[in-house]
């Protein structure tokens, strides 16, 4: 006979169960298909049809895509640590995975605070999926930028970590993700954000005519530094749900 435990809850004690082997190791296969499942992400990448893979470069990150085209944007195996970070314009449905933004120099003199932004997606007309991305660095100052003001425009962003974006009230208005413009809909899943700043900055009416149908919020934590602001700013009112988000 082995003995396994048992959680009796999330803040309960642990309970000591005697069982067969046999039954043991069914358990323990039976969780593992449960913990699977329970990191399964909340939405699926977008249907492609008739894919370009486009193929970003430090010489190469201001993609200017064609919004009636679907695209597979491939990250460099190594950092992307060109100024400016990454900038999507266009594109109908578009699937990114994986991929590491980072900056560990400071800003050039006389460059604007966006040279040291990660991630900007614009004029997408369709659902742009973002997965498994990292944007880090110790001179990042901005995370994730949203200009989507087409009605069907999606944006979903899954399994991001964002760590950290500097700035301050008299300087740069650093935030993790912020939107002036759309997206239509909006869809967050398991997200890290580490601010001196800012966390997210909504407001998709800004500069944009329609209201979003929906932004769904999901498994999300911000962390402010010492000095930090609003950590979840929601400008206008519009459809918004969140499950599972922290401030901290």
């Amino acid at each position: 006979m082995i003995w396994i435990t048992r959680s009796l809850g999330s803040k309960r004690g642990m309970k000591m169960l005697g069982i067969c082997p046999m039954l043991a190791m069914l358990l323990w296969v039976l969780g593992l298909t449960v913990e699977s499942q329970a990191q399964t992400l909340s939405w699926a990448p977008p249907e492609l049809v008739n894919p370009i893979t486009v193929n970003v470069t430090s010489s190469y990150r201001s993609l200017n895509l064609d919004t009636n085209q679907d695209y597979i944007i491939q990250m460099p195996t190594t950092p992307l640590t060109a100024n400016g970070g990454l900038n999507i314009i266009g594109g109908h449905n578009l699937v990114l995975i994986g991929g590491e933004i980072r900056f560990d120099t400071p800003l050039p003199d006389g460059f604007h605070p966006t040279a040291r932004r990660g991630l900007f997606v614009k004029q997408s007309t369709g659902t742009v999926h973002i997965e498994g991305l990292l944007i880090t660095g110790d001179y990042l100052l901005e995370g994730i930028n949203i200009d989507m003001r087409d009605p069907n425009a999606v944006l979903q962003l899954q399994n991001i970590r964002i760590d950290t974006v500097t700035g301050s009230y008299d300087g740069n208005h650093a935030d993790c993700v912020q939107t002036w413009g759309g997206p239509s809909e909006l869809r967050i899943d398991r997200m890290t954000g580490r601010t001196t700043y800012q966390g997210f900055f909504l407001h998709p009416e800004q500069f944009a005519d329609t209201t979003p149908i929906l932004f769904d919020m999901r498994n999300i934590n911000i962390i402010g530094l010492p000095g930090a602001a609003y950590l979840y700013w929601q400008a206008t009112d519009y459809p918004l749900v969140t499950q599972n988000c922290w401030a901290s």
